[in-house]
């Protein structure tokens, strides 16, 4: 299977950009092909996507550490796209989605070491 890691663009130095690349650093993505962003909009919490063709397992283990390491997971659904996760980690537009984020970080970075 192709390992390939995508990472949504962002201009260097904003917010968005920073916090994709400390987790980008943490995710050992093999076996799979992942994307990895912010949403934008107002509602609150982590979206959790897999491809319709995909197997869903790997997607609803990782919602479950992200509940399991208590975070706002909002969806884990499927999407017609070609990824087998995609993952949207908040609403960044609003301040206080960008504090939540600031705030459970560690454990975020502690849901995604499954992948390791």
């Amino acid at each position: 299977m192709i390992s390939l890691l995508y990472i949504q663009q962002w201009s260097k130095n904003s917010f968005e950009y920073n916090y994709l690349n400390n987790i980008k650093k943490v995710i050992n993505h093999q076996n799979m092909k992942m994307y990895l962003g912010f949403d934008y909009g107002y509602f609150s919490g982590i979206n959790v996507y897999y491809g319709s063709s995909k197997d869903p397992s790997l997607a609803l283990k990782l919602k479950d550490c992200l509940i399991k390491n208590k975070l706002n997971v909002r969806l884990c659904v499927n999407i017609p796209y070609d990824f087998d996760i995609i993952l949207l980690l908040g609403y960044t537009n609003l301040k206080k989605e960008r504090h939540y984020l600031i705030k459970k970080k560690k454990n975020l970075m502690k849901a995604l070491s499954f992948f390791n």
